[in-house]
């Protein structure tokens, strides 16, 4: 309380008195002017130490309120850079999606891979001889060498691959499917008057570069090629 209001309080506290004292009857005591400056300092007293009590519980209030403040505004910052982070994750999440569905296509797309190749280059092949087919009529991924007639894996992945032979009258045709020197498949067609011809196949899983090609499995084979029948040597990517 400043000055100014100190004075206003005990003019107004000295008037009230002052009023008191008058109004009082003839049989009572009149109020002296010790007991009216008693009073009001007792009223002054309490007053100022209700004020200054008042005062304490509003600082204390004020305090608590300021710390609520800065809690409500470390909250604030703190509800901001989760919104920021959660908006990163969002990005974050959406490229991964992207990049896993990218992956997903790319593993399940199966390339175009395949080859047929005819007219053997040697229509008596001894044991052992690799069949060179040497006319490639499609070769999708250039896996097949018609020089050598051996097919080298572009790729690693399920294959299958066909065999069709044709024989002379009177000759054995044996043929072996080999991979990397294992035989996957063999076949056999002899027919003593008329001609005939066989087909065989395998299913083969290759790892890239794995070579695979059709040997003769004995001698006195004779291979026959004309406008009704052709031998062919043929490979297609099942799965990769």
């Amino acid at each position: 309380m400043d000055d100014h209001e100190f004075r206003k309080v005990l003019l107004l506290m000295l008037a009230i008195l002052s009023v008191h004292c008058k109004c009082t009857g003839s049989t009572e005591p009149r109020c002296s002017r010790f007991e009216i400056e008693e009073r009001l300092l007792e009223k002054l007293v309490r007053q100022e130490v209700a004020m200054e009590q008042m005062k304490d519980q509003t600082l204390v209030t004020s305090n608590r309120l300021e710390k609520c403040m800065h809690e409500v505004d470390r909250l604030t910052l703190d509800l901001n850079s989760a919104k920021d982070e959660v908006v990163e994750l969002k990005k974050d999440l959406a490229i991964f999606k992207t990049d896993i569905m990218n992956t997903i296509e790319k593993k399940s797309r199966v390339p175009t891979i395949l080859f047929k190749a005819t007219k053997v280059s040697n229509k008596t092949p001894h044991q052992g001889q690799i069949i060179v087919f040497k006319e490639t009529l499609s070769n999708y991924g250039n896996g097949y060498d018609n020089n050598t007639g051996i097919f080298d894996a572009p790729v690693s992945g399920s294959y299958l691959f066909t065999v069709h032979l044709c024989s002379e009258p009177g000759f054995w045709i044996v043929s072996n499917l080999v991979n990397d020197g294992r035989i996957q498949t063999t076949d056999s067609n002899y027919e003593k008057e008329g001609k005939v011809c066989n087909t065989s196949d395998a299913i083969v899983y290759l790892e890239v570069s794995s070579k695979v090609w059709v040997e003769m499995f004995a001698d006195r084979n004779k291979i026959i090629e004309d406008r009704h029948r052709f031998s062919y040597f043929s490979g297609v990517l099942l799965h990769r």
